[in-house]
């Protein structure tokens, strides 16, 4: 019988840690001018100042106007300005 709980406090553990893993989302904020930015977690926008505040990669706390911003999405993996050049033959 120690087993079985052992392997099932074991499999709760696992499923609560990929749960939570899952359900980190980066954002992609886009500026009117296309300059875009990546924050760890959803921005939040301030009503009393306009701004919204999300933090980058690096750990930078940035605060941007929510005029100059066109759209805030969900970061993808694949999403990059950067294409690398097909390989030559």
């Amino acid at each position: 019988m120690v087993s079985w709980k052992r392997f099932l406090s074991a499999g709760c553990a696992i499923a609560a840690a990929s749960l939570l893993t899952a359900c980190h989302t980066s954002y992609d904020i886009t500026l009117n001018n296309g300059n875009k930015f990546t924050g760890v977690s959803k921005p939040v926008l301030d009503s009393k100042t306009g701004d919204y505040q999300f933090t980058t990669h690096s750990g930078k706390v940035m605060y941007v106007k929510s005029i100059r911003v066109r759209e805030i999405a969900p970061h993808e993996e694949n999403d990059s300005k950067f294409v690398a050049p097909p390989a030559k033959k």
